[in-house]
């Protein structure tokens, strides 16, 4: 008869402890306005800037963009997002929580594109 301790593990065995919430990788689905969003499209830009109030950005997320025109929007009205799949995808490759000017809140991330670059 094998020893085993009080969870009915193997003598010396170890269990793998569940992972930490930030080693979860998250697939944010966000609004863009078309001006930056043209932008990040074509590869000129290479960062952004969000809120983090309701949301925790790490390193390894994606983030699936979509067009967005807050003037085509009715005020306080929630615009339609395309379905699931169907936006432009970056993957964050830093996320930097205290940078110089920036304010108390937000994030600026290092970001890589993920879907084909269009450039004009």
């Amino acid at each position: 008869m094998s020893a085993e301790d009080e969870m009915g593990f193997p003598e010396g065995f170890e269990p793998i402890p569940p992972k930490p919430r930030h080693l979860v990788l998250t697939n944010h689905r966000l609004k863009a306005h078309p001006h930056w969003m043209n932008d990040i499209v074509s590869g000129r830009k290479t960062f952004e800037v969000r809120s983090t109030k309701d949301r925790c950005f790490q390193a390894g997320d994606t983030l699936e963009l979509f067009y967005w025109d807050p003037q085509r929007s009715s005020g306080g009205e929630e615009p339609k997002v395309q379905a699931p799949g169907t936006g432009f995808f970056v993957e964050v490759i830093a996320v930097y929580h205290d940078l110089p000017g920036l304010q108390p809140g937000f994030c600026a991330m290092a970001i890589k594109p993920l879907s084909p670059v269009y450039a004009p």
